[in-house]
């Protein structure tokens, strides 16, 4: 099994968080017990401010077993486009003003979509909304 890991998780663990450090690190350990683990390009530049620099950062997850996947842009832009535009119309109906997302999301769903079985984040709701079939794995 190949599984997708959201910024969230990964900060979750890398950070310590009081709150959130238990849950994300046993859902990693647990993932990598059943296959790989995954991160788009995406996640690496969210997680890219939070270490010294980007050596430190490729070392940090290579030790924890997390491959950087690169994109499969002709599959994943068609998912990207129906996820944004569900995403938008469903703003248009609660009547909501501007986009609040940012492109990293829509990239790090489609990417798990297209390239892993599961996603793993503490985001599930924006995820299984916007990108329909993606099972998405919280802590």
């Amino acid at each position: 099994m190949i599984s997708a890991v959201d910024t969230s998780i990964l900060l979750d663990t890398f950070r310590a968080d009081p709150e959130h450090f238990e849950s994300s690190l046993q859902l990693l350990r647990e993932s990598e017990l059943q296959g790989r683990l995954i991160i788009c390009l995406a996640v690496w530049a969210e997680l890219s401010p939070q270490a010294p620099n980007a050596a430190f950062l490729d070392g940090l997850l290579n030790e924890h077993g997390i491959e950087l996947v690169p994109f499969d842009e002709a599959a994943v832009k068609p998912v990207i486009e129906k996820a944004y535009k569900s995403y938008l119309k469903q703003r248009q109906k609660s009547r909501l003003p501007a986009p609040r997302r940012v492109a990293t999301d829509f990239l790090i769903g489609a990417h798990a979509q297209t390239c892993a079985d599961r996603l793993l984040s503490r985001d599930a709701g924006f995820f299984r909304r916007h990108f329909r079939g993606l099972r998405v794995v919280s802590p």
